[in-house]
């Protein structure tokens, strides 16, 4: 994986939200290039690494929720506490 498809795979993981191609170039503060940023999110979707959902003009993109981790049963009583 190149340097900017590991900025932007980290950066939909951190956020863990949906982002549109402009919002990651934006928040990414230029730390990879707009036509870069496009790129790299066709290429992680092509290889299932995130999704992409459509909406009219508009694609949105996200990590995958099944590649994060799960907190174990004592850890979820923990945080109830």
């Amino acid at each position: 994986a190149s340097p900017e498809e590991t900025t932007v795979l980290d950066y939909l993981t951190k956020q863990n939200r949906p982002y549109s191609a402009i919002d990651i170039f934006n928040n990414l503060h230029g730390a990879v290039g707009k036509t870069a940023v496009v790129k790299v999110l066709t290429s992680l979707t092509e290889r299932g690494a995130i999704h992409c959902k459509t909406y009219g003009k508009q694609s949105v993109y996200v990590a995958r929720q099944d590649a994060l981790e799960c907190p174990s049963a004592a850890e979820l009583a923990a945080m109830d506490e």
